[in-house]
């Protein structure tokens, strides 16, 4: 849905491998949407990694989880956005594009 409007992407099956694609990867990365608990890492501890590397980085958190089971697990950055699941594609694609927007 995400790349028929447009938008290149690059999909990651983990926060390891996410790491590993930006690393090798010389084309800009303006976004990183990712889940905030994920197995191995979070989608905080992955965003802090990525961030020194791509400091323009944007950043879109999502979660199945209710806020309440968040705030005892994480304080998202200022900038960043949330979504919380499931999510509508209007919404989705709205949210990628104000963040993108940002500046």
């Amino acid at each position: 849905m995400i790349e028929e409007q447009g938008y290149a992407v690059l999909e990651a099956r983990s926060p390891a491998e996410a790491i590993a694609i930006s690393r090798r990867t010389s084309q800009p990365i303006q976004l990183l949407l990712t889940d905030v608990i994920m197995p191995g890492m979070t989608g905080l501890e992955l965003a802090a990694k990525l961030i020194p590397e791509r400091p323009e980085l944007r950043l879109i958190f999502m979660s199945g989880y209710s806020n309440k089971a968040l705030v005892n697990h994480a304080s998202l950055p200022a900038e960043a956005r949330y979504l919380e699941k499931p999510i509508a594609s209007a919404i989705l694609l709205r949210t990628i594009r104000a963040a993108l927007d940002d500046t």
